[in-house]
Protein backbone atom coordinates (compact mmCIF):
# COMPACT_ATOMS: atom_id res chain seq x y z
CA UNK A 1 0.00 0.00 0.00
CA UNK A 2 2.48 2.47 1.26
CA UNK A 3 4.84 1.14 -2.49
CA UNK A 4 1.54 2.19 -4.25
CA UNK A 5 1.12 5.54 -2.23
CA UNK A 6 4.64 6.36 -3.50
CA UNK A 7 4.59 5.87 -7.47
CA UNK A 8 0.82 7.81 -6.88
CA UNK A 9 3.23 11.16 -4.95
CA UNK A 10 5.80 11.05 -8.09
CA UNK A 11 3.48 10.38 -10.57
CA UNK A 12 1.61 13.37 -9.33
CA UNK A 13 4.37 15.47 -9.21
CA UNK A 14 6.50 14.23 -12.54
CA UNK A 15 4.23 13.66 -15.03
CA UNK A 16 4.95 15.24 -18.28
CA UNK A 17 1.74 16.96 -19.47
CA UNK A 18 1.47 15.93 -23.16
CA UNK A 19 -2.10 15.98 -23.51
CA UNK A 20 -3.82 19.69 -23.64
CA UNK A 21 -7.04 20.73 -24.03
CA UNK A 22 -7.63 23.19 -26.53
CA UNK A 23 -10.21 26.17 -26.47
CA UNK A 24 -8.45 27.40 -29.89
CA UNK A 25 -6.69 25.57 -32.35
CA UNK A 26 -5.84 28.56 -35.67
CA UNK A 27 -2.63 29.79 -36.26
CA UNK A 28 -0.99 26.74 -34.54
CA UNK A 29 2.47 27.49 -36.41
CA UNK A 30 2.92 31.08 -35.84
CA UNK A 31 1.48 30.28 -31.52
CA UNK A 32 4.13 27.28 -31.90
CA UNK A 33 7.19 29.93 -32.17
CA UNK A 34 5.65 33.10 -30.39
CA UNK A 35 7.36 34.64 -27.47
CA UNK A 36 5.73 34.88 -24.28
CA UNK A 37 5.53 37.42 -21.83
CA UNK A 38 3.67 36.58 -18.58
CA UNK A 39 3.71 37.35 -14.93
CA UNK A 40 6.55 35.53 -12.79
CA UNK A 41 6.20 34.04 -9.56
CA UNK A 42 7.68 31.44 -7.46
CA UNK A 43 5.13 29.61 -4.56
CA UNK A 44 5.46 27.05 -2.13
CA UNK A 45 2.77 24.44 -1.54
CA UNK A 46 2.40 21.68 1.16
CA UNK A 47 0.15 18.30 -0.13
CA UNK A 48 -1.61 16.18 2.30
CA UNK A 49 -3.69 12.93 2.44
CA UNK A 50 -6.28 12.88 5.34
CA UNK A 51 -6.60 9.50 6.92
CA UNK A 52 -9.00 9.20 10.13
CA UNK A 53 -9.46 13.08 9.82
CA UNK A 54 -5.58 14.14 10.22
CA UNK A 55 -3.20 15.45 7.64
CA UNK A 56 -0.85 13.28 6.59
CA UNK A 57 2.22 15.21 4.58
CA UNK A 58 2.93 14.05 1.09
CA UNK A 59 5.12 16.37 -0.49
CA UNK A 60 6.56 19.93 -0.57
CA UNK A 61 6.50 21.82 -3.63
CA UNK A 62 7.95 24.73 -5.26
CA UNK A 63 6.50 26.18 -8.54
CA UNK A 64 8.29 28.83 -10.55
CA UNK A 65 7.10 30.65 -13.79
CA UNK A 66 9.60 32.74 -15.58
CA UNK A 67 8.27 35.56 -18.17
CA UNK A 68 8.94 33.52 -20.74
CA UNK A 69 6.69 30.97 -19.38
CA UNK A 70 8.63 28.50 -18.40
CA UNK A 71 7.78 26.55 -15.24
CA UNK A 72 9.55 24.47 -13.20
CA UNK A 73 7.57 22.17 -10.36
CA UNK A 74 10.64 21.01 -7.78
CA UNK A 75 9.87 19.66 -4.64
CA UNK A 76 9.92 16.51 -2.02
CA UNK A 77 8.07 13.84 -1.17
CA UNK A 78 7.07 12.64 1.81
CA UNK A 79 5.96 8.78 2.76
CA UNK A 80 4.78 7.58 6.12
CA UNK A 81 6.51 4.27 7.24
CA UNK A 82 4.08 1.49 9.20
CA UNK A 83 6.25 2.29 12.38
CA UNK A 84 4.62 6.19 12.26
CA UNK A 85 7.77 8.03 11.05
CA UNK A 86 8.27 10.00 7.84
CA UNK A 87 10.76 9.57 4.87
CA UNK A 88 11.56 12.17 2.76
CA UNK A 89 12.55 11.86 -1.33
CA UNK A 90 14.53 14.58 -2.16
CA UNK A 91 15.73 16.02 -5.40
CA UNK A 92 12.98 15.77 -8.06
CA UNK A 93 11.82 18.31 -10.85
CA UNK A 94 10.00 18.57 -13.48
CA UNK A 95 10.61 21.45 -15.84
CA UNK A 96 8.41 22.85 -19.38
CA UNK A 97 10.30 25.02 -21.71
CA UNK A 98 7.92 27.10 -24.09
CA UNK A 99 10.09 26.19 -26.83
CA UNK A 100 7.98 22.35 -26.40
CA UNK A 101 11.06 20.69 -24.47
CA UNK A 102 9.84 18.81 -21.48
CA UNK A 103 11.82 17.11 -18.81
CA UNK A 104 11.67 15.11 -15.21
CA UNK A 105 14.89 15.79 -13.53
CA UNK A 106 16.25 13.35 -10.45
CA UNK A 107 18.94 15.66 -8.84
CA UNK A 108 19.78 13.56 -6.28
CA UNK A 109 20.62 10.37 -8.25
CA UNK A 110 21.69 12.59 -11.54
CA UNK A 111 19.24 11.21 -13.95
CA UNK A 112 16.55 12.97 -16.38
CA UNK A 113 14.06 12.05 -19.11
CA UNK A 114 14.18 14.54 -21.67
CA UNK A 115 11.88 14.97 -25.25
CA UNK A 116 10.26 17.52 -27.24
CA UNK A 117 6.46 18.12 -27.57
CA UNK A 118 5.38 18.51 -31.04
CA UNK A 119 4.52 22.02 -32.73
CA UNK A 120 0.93 21.55 -32.70
CA UNK A 121 1.02 20.53 -29.17
CA UNK A 122 3.27 23.79 -27.95
CA UNK A 123 0.93 25.98 -29.32
CA UNK A 124 -1.97 24.62 -27.89
CA UNK A 125 -0.30 25.36 -24.19
CA UNK A 126 0.71 28.30 -25.39
CA UNK A 127 -2.79 29.68 -26.41
CA UNK A 128 -4.48 28.62 -23.45
CA UNK A 129 -1.71 30.08 -20.94
CA UNK A 130 -2.26 33.68 -23.00
CA UNK A 131 -5.70 33.40 -23.25
CA UNK A 132 -7.26 31.49 -19.76
CA UNK A 133 -10.76 31.05 -19.43
CA UNK A 134 -13.42 33.59 -18.14
CA UNK A 135 -12.60 33.61 -14.00
CA UNK A 136 -10.77 31.22 -14.54
CA UNK A 137 -13.43 28.14 -14.82
CA UNK A 138 -12.63 25.35 -16.90
CA UNK A 139 -15.52 23.07 -19.22
CA UNK A 140 -17.30 20.80 -16.63
CA UNK A 141 -16.64 23.52 -13.74
CA UNK A 142 -18.61 25.91 -11.71
CA UNK A 143 -16.89 29.29 -10.44
CA UNK A 144 -18.13 28.87 -6.19
CA UNK A 145 -16.55 32.65 -5.06
CA UNK A 146 -13.30 34.54 -4.10
CA UNK A 147 -10.92 34.36 -1.91
CA UNK A 148 -7.32 36.00 -1.06
CA UNK A 149 -4.57 33.71 -0.53
CA UNK A 150 -0.95 34.84 0.39
CA UNK A 151 -2.16 38.42 -0.45
CA UNK A 152 -3.26 37.42 -4.03
CA UNK A 153 -7.21 37.19 -5.88
CA UNK A 154 -8.23 33.62 -5.99
CA UNK A 155 -10.73 32.48 -7.98
CA UNK A 156 -12.98 29.24 -6.64
CA UNK A 157 -14.18 26.75 -9.10
CA UNK A 158 -15.45 23.25 -8.41
CA UNK A 159 -16.05 20.07 -10.40
CA UNK A 160 -18.39 17.22 -8.90
CA UNK A 161 -18.58 14.01 -10.73
CA UNK A 162 -20.39 10.84 -9.23
CA UNK A 163 -17.95 9.83 -6.64
CA UNK A 164 -15.26 12.40 -6.69
CA UNK A 165 -15.62 16.53 -5.87
CA UNK A 166 -13.08 19.01 -6.60
CA UNK A 167 -12.04 22.55 -5.20
CA UNK A 168 -9.59 24.64 -6.87
CA UNK A 169 -8.59 28.13 -5.75
CA UNK A 170 -6.49 30.19 -9.38
CA UNK A 171 -4.75 32.93 -9.55
CA UNK A 172 -6.23 35.11 -12.35
CA UNK A 173 -3.44 37.48 -12.23
CA UNK A 174 -0.86 34.63 -12.96
CA UNK A 175 -2.93 32.96 -16.10
CA UNK A 176 -5.00 30.80 -13.76
CA UNK A 177 -2.54 29.19 -11.60
CA UNK A 178 -3.93 26.64 -9.58
CA UNK A 179 -2.96 27.30 -5.94
CA UNK A 180 -4.63 25.51 -3.87
CA UNK A 181 -7.23 22.44 -3.71
CA UNK A 182 -9.41 20.04 -1.98
CA UNK A 183 -10.30 16.87 -3.20
CA UNK A 184 -13.09 15.04 -1.55
CA UNK A 185 -14.80 11.57 -2.28
CA UNK A 186 -17.56 9.22 -1.32
CA UNK A 187 -18.23 5.50 -1.28
CA UNK A 188 -21.65 5.93 -3.03
CA UNK A 189 -24.38 8.32 -4.58
CA UNK A 190 -26.02 8.66 -0.99
CA UNK A 191 -22.77 8.12 1.01
CA UNK A 192 -21.64 11.80 2.51
CA UNK A 193 -18.25 13.27 0.96
CA UNK A 194 -15.34 12.87 3.08
CA UNK A 195 -11.70 14.77 2.26
CA UNK A 196 -8.85 13.17 0.57
CA UNK A 197 -6.12 15.30 0.05
CA UNK A 198 -5.53 18.97 0.44
CA UNK A 199 -2.89 20.75 -1.15
CA UNK A 200 -2.39 24.03 1.07
CA UNK A 201 -0.74 27.21 -0.62
CA UNK A 202 2.31 28.41 2.27
CA UNK A 203 4.05 30.94 -0.03
CA UNK A 204 3.53 33.23 -2.79
CA UNK A 205 5.97 35.69 -4.32
CA UNK A 206 5.61 37.89 -7.71
CA UNK A 207 9.07 37.97 -8.24
CA UNK A 208 11.70 36.13 -11.35
CA UNK A 209 12.78 32.47 -10.08
CA UNK A 210 16.43 31.34 -9.35
CA UNK A 211 17.32 30.44 -13.01
CA UNK A 212 18.97 27.21 -11.26
CA UNK A 213 15.62 25.79 -11.20
CA UNK A 214 15.77 25.34 -14.48
CA UNK A 215 19.81 24.35 -15.03
CA UNK A 216 22.48 22.26 -13.50
CA UNK A 217 21.31 18.72 -15.27
CA UNK A 218 23.74 18.98 -18.51
CA UNK A 219 25.39 15.62 -17.50
CA UNK A 220 22.86 13.30 -16.06
CA UNK A 221 21.94 10.01 -17.37
CA UNK A 222 19.22 10.20 -19.42
CA UNK A 223 16.90 7.22 -19.81
CA UNK A 224 13.00 6.65 -19.57
CA UNK A 225 10.76 8.20 -16.72
CA UNK A 226 9.71 4.90 -15.52
CA UNK A 227 13.29 3.59 -15.33
CA UNK A 228 14.71 6.87 -13.92
CA UNK A 229 11.84 6.90 -10.84
CA UNK A 230 13.08 3.31 -10.07
CA UNK A 231 16.81 4.53 -9.89
CA UNK A 232 14.97 7.45 -7.67
CA UNK A 233 13.37 6.12 -5.41
CA UNK A 234 14.92 2.35 -5.08
CA UNK A 235 12.17 0.97 -5.83
CA UNK A 236 10.85 -1.48 -8.60
CA UNK A 237 8.47 -0.01 -10.46
CA UNK A 238 4.58 -1.35 -9.38
CA UNK A 239 1.65 -0.15 -11.78
CA UNK A 240 -1.39 1.32 -9.83
CA UNK A 241 -3.65 1.30 -13.03
CA UNK A 242 -3.78 -0.62 -16.16
CA UNK A 243 -2.76 2.42 -17.85
CA UNK A 244 -0.58 4.07 -15.56
CA UNK A 245 0.48 7.67 -16.50
CA UNK A 246 4.61 6.00 -15.97
CA UNK A 247 3.96 3.43 -18.30
CA UNK A 248 1.87 6.22 -21.31
CA UNK A 249 5.24 8.55 -20.21
CA UNK A 250 7.26 5.75 -21.46
CA UNK A 251 5.47 5.38 -24.63
CA UNK A 252 5.35 8.99 -25.60
CA UNK A 253 8.96 9.39 -24.45
CA UNK A 254 10.05 7.03 -27.35
CA UNK A 255 8.53 9.48 -29.57
CA UNK A 256 9.59 12.64 -28.61
CA UNK A 257 13.22 11.32 -28.90
CA UNK A 258 12.74 11.59 -32.76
Amino acid sequence: MKTKLLWALIIALVAIPISWIATQRFMLHVMANAAMNVRPFVMQQDHFVVQDGVEVPTAHITIARMRSGAISHSGDMVIKKPDGTFKTFKGIRRIDLPDGWVGMIMDSVGVKSTGRLPAKEVAVAKQALASPPANCVQPGETFAGEDVLSGQQAIRVTATGPMERWTLWRLPRFNCETAQATVEKRADASAPWKVTNITHLTAFQEVDPDPKLFTGFATFREMPPSQALEVYSGRKYQPTCKSCPVRLDDQKYAAAQH
